[in-house]
C-alpha cells in the first residue's frame, strides 16, 4: 500500500512504535516516520533516523497505553512538554544527529493537544 501511494505522489507518514516497520515503511516509499512512543521504547528508532536521514515525527507522550492517562498530569503542560522534548533532543545527539541536522531541523514535535494531557492546554502559557 505505502509503496502504490507514494507511487502516485502521496507523502506517505510511518506512525508507529516499532523500528522495523518504520524501516519497513521508509524502503516503501514512506517519507516521514511519526513516532508514536516518543521515542521512549529504545534507542532502535532514533538510530535507524540518524542512519537514514528520513523526517522525523518525536511525538510527546508519557508512558504507554496501559499508563498514559494516570501519567498526564501538568502543572504547565507548555512547559513541561517543552523540557522533556528538550531531553528527548540529547538521546537524537547521542545517536548520531548533528546540531545540524538536530530533532529540531528534521523533526517535528508533536504534543497532541488535548489528547491525554486531561485538556490543561487550554490557559497555558506558550
Amino acid at each position: 500500500m505505502v509503496r502504490r501511494l507514494t507511487e502516485r505522489g502521496v507523502v506517505v507518514s510511518a506512525d508507529t512504535l516499532h523500528p522495523d516497520t518504520a524501516e519497513a515503511a521508509l524502503q516503501a516509499g514512506a517519507g516521514i516516520v511519526n513516532d508514536v512512543s516518543g521515542a521512549r521504547l529504545g534507542e532502535e528508532m532514533i538510530e535507524l533516523i540518524a542512519r537514514t536521514g528520513a523526517p522525523y515525527i518525536l511525538t510527546h507522550a508519557r508512558g504507554d497505553s496501559a499508563t498514559m492517562d494516570s501519567l498526564a498530569r501538568y502543572a504547565d503542560p507548555v512547559a513541561e512538554v517543552r523540557a522533556e522534548l528538550l531531553g528527548l533532543r540529547s538521546g537524537c545527539w547521542t545517536a548520531g544527529w548533528t546540531p545540524r541536522r538536530s530533532c529540531w531541523i528534521r523533526a517535528w514535535a508533536s504534543p497532541r493537544a488535548g489528547i491525554r494531557t486531561g485538556g490543561c492546554w487550554r490557559g497555558s502559557t506558550p
